[in-house]
């Protein structure tokens, strides 16, 4: 194992900006690159998700909602994918989002994130914003992994799951306090 265990365990060889080789089948598939237009920003994939990885309460939450164990381990830590636009993934989820879970999920092993690139890298989206939509499409892929569907355990604020009834947003309600809004802020009336 290399000085960084994301570079062996997660990803295979990886660059600074995202891109990763599938070992199990000998391809190469690009997960982003750095930067994206001069207004946007310096931001990238690995460093999104060992950020995330450290929020505080993430431990706790993911015992909370999926039960005692380890839940998350570098077998089945979800890949972001952000070469896919805002408008695409609205297309497909059929509401106005940032980011969804490739489907079909895996039933085991790495599920993907398709965050949105105007999104990812543009200078709106706070890391915290960034991160917390990690978090919430992790806890959609392992919802569907380990409870059979996405939406098995929404959140028990009407609120909050009105406005988002995956599992996610009920992952995110207890890692932040509630919504994490695009600026950082975190609202239980999200819009």
């Amino acid at each position: 194992m290399g000085p960084n265990p994301l570079d062996d365990l997660l990803f295979g060889p990886q660059d600074p900006c995202g891109t990763f080789v599938d070992e199990g089948e000998g391809t190469i598939v690009s997960m982003g690159a750095c930067g994206g237009d001069p207004a946007g920003v310096q931001r990238s994939i690995k460093d999104v998700i060992n950020a995330a990885l450290k929020t505080p309460r993430l431990g706790e939450c993911l015992n909370k909602i999926f039960g005692r164990g380890q839940i998350l381990t570098n077998n089945n830590l979800p890949r972001i994918d952000t070469t896919v636009s805002k408008a695409e993934i609205s297309r497909v989820t059929g509401v106005s989002s940032d980011a969804t879970i490739q489907v079909p999920v895996p039933a085991s092993g790495s599920g993907t994130i398709l965050m949105a690139t105007e999104m990812f890298y543009g200078p709106d989206s706070s890391s915290r914003y960034v991160q917390a939509v990690y978090i919430h499409e992790t806890g959609n892929i392992l919802a569907a992994q380990l409870l059979g569907g996405w939406n098995a355990r929404p959140d028990n604020d009407p609120t909050l799951r009105n406005w988002d009834r995956d599992t996610g947003m009920n992952l995110e309600d207890c890692v932040f306090g509630g919504a994490v809004q695009h600026d950082g802020s975190v609202t239980r009336s999200p819009h």
